[in-house]
């Protein structure tokens, strides 16, 4: 038979001779198709992300059976690519009939297996930090690859924060209400191709914030004569927080800042000094106007405190 598909006919002919007439006589059998058979060899029980082996399939047809993946992975060639660390990679190895054989089909699987991932806190800045004050932590996540998702950092005080990351780092805010030291720890939720993780805890510390009252928040002086000096008057800053007070500067600002002046009564630092935790100092100011009217202008404290700066607004009439 050389072939699977139609009819095979057999004839017998005798032809005439002086004896006997011609005669003939014929029978028919139908072709039937070879079952093929496919076998299908090389996929693992499971394969990590990013992973590739090799599978391979024999047919008794005459050519090779065609091999398509499906699911968690690809395939070029008889190479299997893992594209996906979730799910289930298909593969199947398929011969179509044609005239001789039947078709058939051979399939395996392999079960996708995640990468492992590590996550790191980089920075918790600044540290120490006062209370109230934000802390940036940054964290980096790695991984054979690109992991994706979202990082918790957690403090053994109870804040919380999260944010992304992008090519494995991001960073998240953390604010403190109450003082001493606590541990940070990062989290890693993981993906469709990457587990998730933690990170080693990290010390952060917080200190107490300093705090400014200013009494009386402003001062107004009486007419005074062009050119000449007022009587001065002190307005005086007190530390209400429990952290040093850091004065960086004592300034005049406003329209007319120049008919105004600090005088050496003063008792507060002007350049980087610092105020005790509860203490207090004065700001000793008078009042000298260079031409007829009303003047305002401001004394302005800057400082380590929240709400910097913070200022006392001033008011006098040359006459």
């Amino acid at each position: 038979m050389t072939s699977g598909t139609g009819t095979c006919t057999l004839a017998a002919n005798w032809a005439a001779d002086t004896n006997y007439t011609s005669a003939t006589a014929s029978q028919s059998t139908t072709a039937t198709k070879i079952a093929a058979t496919v076998s299908f060899t090389g996929a693992p029980a499971s394969s990590a992300y990013q992973s590739t082996f090799t599978v391979a399939s024999t047919t008794n047809a005459t050519t090779k059976a065609a091999i398509a993946a499906s699911g968690a992975c690809s395939i070029t060639g008889n190479t299997v690519t893992m594209t996906s660390g979730t799910g289930t990679c298909g593969l199947t190895a398929s011969w179509a009939a044609d005239a001789n054989y039947t078709s058939a089909t051979a399939g395996q699987s392999a079960t996708a297996v995640k990468l492992g991932s590590t996550t790191v806190i980089a920075s918790n800045t600044p540290n120490p930090s006062s209370a109230g004050q934000a802390v940036a932590v940054g964290f980096n996540v790695t991984g054979s690859g690109s992991p994706t998702g979202t990082v918790t950092v957690n403090a053994s005080t109870g804040e919380t924060c999260s944010g992304p990351h992008s090519a494995g780092a991001g960073s998240c805010s953390l604010t403190f209400s109450t003082t001493g030291s606590r541990t940070l720890t990062a989290t890693y939720g993981g993906d469709a191709n990457f587990t998730g993780s933690a990170s080693a805890a990290v010390a952060q510390s917080v200190s107490g914030a300093a705090a400014v009252s200013l009494s009386p928040t402003s001062l107004t002086f009486s007419r005074q004569n062009v050119n000449t000096t007022s009587a001065p008057k002190t307005v005086t800053l007190s530390n209400t927080g429990n952290a040093p007070l850091t004065v960086n500067s004592i300034t005049f600002t406003g329209a007319n800042a120049n008919s105004f002046a600090l005088t050496s009564a003063s008792t507060c630092p002007l350049s980087g000094g610092t105020v005790a935790a509860a203490g207090n100092c004065t700001i000793v100011v008078t009042f000298t106007p260079t031409s007829k009217g009303g003047k305002t202008a401001a004394v302005s404290v800057a400082d380590n405190a929240s709400g910097s700066p913070q200022q006392v607004s001033l008011s006098g009439t040359g006459h």
